[in-house]
């Protein structure tokens, strides 16, 4: 029974040494504590400093990005504007090839007896 009592205390003991890197005595003395704040200052300023270099990068990103789209926006306009001119240009071609196919299908005696201009 003893031994299994010093077991537990041991694993214990071990466990809480693995959750809290200092020691009881370190946390109790005041000596330790400015050196741990500095540290722990230094540490959390490099974070900020990863923080703000990422949000950075991502602005960046992010402004990239609604370039781009505003760029596509315009392509997509431009092409838009390019559909309604074909579409218009064929249109008159088919109006002119209409008009010459009905210029051949007239009589050779109506093309001979009109009037000349």
């Amino acid at each position: 029974m003893d031994t299994r009592i010093e077991e537990l205390s041991h694993q214990l003991i071990s466990t809480s040494d693995k959750r809290s890197p200092r020691s009881p005595d370190k946390i109790r003395d005041p000596k330790f504590l400015p050196a741990d704040n500095d540290r722990q200052r230094i540490k959390l300023e490099e974070e900020r400093r990863t923080f703000e270099s990422q949000i950075h990068s991502l602005r960046q990103e992010m402004d990239k990005m609604q370039m781009d789209e505003a760029n596509l926006q315009a392509a997509k306009r431009r092409a838009e504007r390019e559909v309604l001119d074909y579409k218009q240009k064929t249109l008159n071609l088919e109006r002119e090839l209409e008009r010459l196919q009905n210029r051949l299908e007239r009589p050779a005696s109506s093309i001979a007896s009109s009037p000349r201009k």
